[in-house]
C-alpha cells in the first residue's frame, strides 16, 4: 500500500511537471461590437521546451454568432517573466448576429511536448479562460434591414446587351455585384432594384461567394435581374447604392452604381412582348442546388472550364516538348552507337579477357576511325612506326593467330599510343604532321635510353 502511495505521488508530481510547463492564453478583441461586426479570438499555446506534433483544439461554439476557424498556426519565442517559452498562435474570427452579452468559453487544446530536461514528449491538455464581450444594437439612426458591417464594399454592374439599341419587347438582364471585404456573403443585404415604369423587372435568387483569405473573411454577392422593355423613349434608370458601418471610422460610408440612360425604339410587333411576359412570369429561378452546382471550389462554372482547357493546352505542349526531346535523345543515342567514339569507348573502358574479344572490339573501331592513307590492316598503315606498336601488334596478332582464348599483352601501353593517334587524327592533322609526332617520339625515347 505504501508503495502503492509512493508512486501514485511521483505520477501526479510528474503530470503537474508537464502541465505546468505548457499553458495556453486566449485574447479578443474588441470585446465591444456591433451586430455583424467581428471580432478576433487570438489563441496562443505556450511550452518551456518544445512542439513535437501540430495542435489539435476542439471546435468554438457562441450562441449566436458564426465562427470561421484559421487554423494556421504562427510559431514564436516569448520572454515570460524572464523565462524563454516557445509559442504557437492561432485565431479565429467571430460574427455575432444577435445584440447581448455572451461568453468565449475555455478552448481545450491538445500539444505535444516534452517536459523540461527530457527528449520524451508527453501529450497535455490546456485551457483557455473564457471571455466575455458585449453586441450591441444597430444605431437607432439606421436601418436594420440594410445594415452591414464591413471594411470596404465595392459595387458594380454588368448588362448583356448595349443601352443605346433597344426596342419594346427586348429583355436587359442586369447583374449587380457587391464585394465586401471583412464580412461574410450572407451578411451583404439584398439590393431591391428600384421599379421603374418604363419595364417590367423580373429578379433572380442571388448568388453568394465566399473569398476569405488567410487573415480574414470576405464576401460576394451577385444579384441578377432581367428587365422586360414596355414603353419607347428615353428613360434614366436610377443607381443602385449600397451602405455599410466602417468599424475604423466608425462611419456609414456608400457607393452606387453610375446612372444609366436607356434608349426604347418602338417595335411593330407587339406580338413579341406578350410572348415575353408569359415567358418571364412562367420561368422559375434556379434553385440553391442549382446555383451551388454552377460554381466549383468557389469559381463560376465558365472560370473553371477555361482553367481545365488552359490546363490541357499546356499538358499537350509539354507532351509535345518531351516527345520531341525523346525523339533527339533517342535518334542522338542512335547515331552514337554508330560513331566512332562509341566504338572507341568500349575498346578503351571494356576489359578484354582474351585477344579474340580485344581485336574484335579494335577493328570495328578501326574501320570507323578517320585517318589519311589509312589501310584496312592497321600494322600496314603508314603513320604507324610506333615500336611499342609494332610489338605489341606482332605479339598479340600470333596469339590471335594461334590461340583466340589466349590472353592479351600489354593493353594500356598499348592503348596510350592509340589515345595520342586519335588525339592527333581528330585534330585534322596531315600525314606530314603524324610522322613528325612518331619521329618525336622515336628522338625522345632513344634519348631515354
Amino acid at each position: 500500500m505504501v508503495r502503492f502511495l509512493i508512486i501514485l505521488v511521483m505520477v501526479l508530481a510528474s503530470w503537474s511537471q508537464v502541465k505546468a510547463q505548457a499553458f495556453a492564453t486566449a485574447y479578443a478583441y474588441p470585446k465591444s461590437v456591433y451586430q455583424q461586426q467581428p471580432f478576433r479570438v487570438k489563441v496562443t499555446v505556450y511550452t518551456a521546451t518544445w512542439f513535437t506534433a501540430p495542435l489539435e483544439f476542439e471546435n468554438l461554439q457562441i450562441p449566436n454568432a458564426f465562427i470561421l476557424p484559421f487554423e494556421r498556426t504562427v510559431s514564436g519565442m516569448h520572454n515570460i517573466n524572464g523565462k524563454q517559452y516557445a509559442g504557437l498562435e492561432f485565431f479565429y474570427i467571430v460574427f455575432p448576429y444577435e445584440p447581448g452579452d455572451y461568453q468565449v468559453p475555455p478552448i481545450s487544446i491538445k500539444a505535444e511536448t516534452p517536459p523540461e530536461g527530457s527528449s520524451t514528449s508527453r501529450t497535455v491538455t490546456v485551457k483557455t479562460k473564457p471571455i466575455s464581450f458585449k453586441v450591441k444594437e444597430v444605431p437607432k439612426d439606421l436601418k436594420k434591414e440594410n445594415w452591414m458591417v464591413a471594411n470596404n464594399v465595392f459595387i458594380s454592374e454588368k448588362w448583356n446587351k448595349p443601352l443605346d439599341n433597344l426596342k419594346v419587347g427586348d429583355v436587359l438582364e442586369r447583374a449587380i455585384t457587391i464585394s465586401g471585404r471583412g464580412t461574410l456573403p450572407a451578411f451583404i443585404p439584398e439590393v431591391a432594384m428600384q421599379k421603374v415604369d418604363w419595364a417590367s423587372i423580373y429578379p433572380k435568387s442571388p448568388q453568394l461567394l465566399d473569398r476569405r483569405d488567410d487573415q480574414n473573411a470576405n464576401g460576394i454577392r451577385i444579384e441578377t435581374a432581367s428587365y422586360l422593355l414596355e414603353k419607347e423613349g428615353t428613360f434614366e434608370l436610377p443607381p443602385e447604392k449600397v451602405s455599410w458601418w466602417n468599424p475604423y471610422t466608425k462611419k456609414i460610408s456608400s457607393k452606387q452604381t453610375p446612372p444609366r440612360e436607356v434608349k426604347v425604339a418602338a417595335n411593330p410587333n407587339l406580338g413579341v412582348l406578350a410572348t415575353m411576359q408569359d415567358s418571364l412570369s412562367n420561368a422559375t429561378d434556379d434553385s440553391e442546388e442549382m446555383k451551388q452546382g454552377k460554381t466549383i471550389l468557389g469559381l463560376p462554372w465558365w472560370e473553371v472550364a477555361l482553367l481545365l482547357l488552359f490546363g490541357l493546352l499546356l499538358l499537350y505542349y509539354f507532351f509535345r516538348l518531351l516527345k520531341a526531346i525523346y525523339t533527339v535523345f533517342k535518334v542522338g543515342k542512335a547515331e552514337y552507337r554508330q560513331s566512332e567514339a562509341f566504338y572507341f569507348d568500349r575498346l578503351q573502358y571494356v576489359k578484354h579477357k582474351t585477344a579474340d574479344a580485344f581485336f574484335k572490339d579494335f577493328y570495328q573501331w578501326w574501320d570507323r576511325f578517320r585517318l589519311e592513307n589509312k589501310k584496312a590492316s592497321f600494322r600496314h598503315t603508314p603513320v604507324i612506326k610506333s615500336e611499342e606498336v609494332q610489338t605489341y601488334w606482332e605479339r598479340n596478332e600470333k596469339i590471335f593467330a594461334n590461340d583466340s582464348k589466349g590472353p592479351i599483352g600489354d593493353q594500356e601501353g598499348f592503348m596510350r599510343e592509340i589515345k595520342t593517334l586519335r588525339t592527333l587524327g581528330m585534330n585534322k592533322s596531315s600525314k606530314s604532321s603524324l610522322l613528325n609526332h612518331q619521329q618525336e617520339w622515336r628522338i625522345k625515347n632513344k634519348g631515354e635510353e
